[in-house]
């Protein structure tokens, strides 16, 4: 199997990324991975299943999705 490369990363709570098809099954996906550890966030927000990057098809590119990193305070 080939490595996965993304174009670029995007934050999953974007408005891009809602323009992506399925975004709200995407969701929920993500939320049962993260909930069962089969998807890991790193420092930056990207997520990962082992070395696999989370992504989706946007424009014919492929875009990993991450969570953007939100202040405190």
């Amino acid at each position: 199997m080939q490595p996965i490369v993304v174009d670029r990363w995007i934050d999953v709570d974007s408005v891009e990324a809602k323009t992506i098809d399925r975004y709200t099954t995407i969701r929920k996906i993500i939320k049962v991975g993260v909930e069962t550890g089969k998807i890991q966030i790193d420092n930056a927000g990207y997520m990962w299943m082992k070395d696999t990057p989370i992504h989706a098809e946007l424009n014919g590119k492929l875009v990993g999705l991450r969570f953007a990193a939100k202040a405190l305070n």
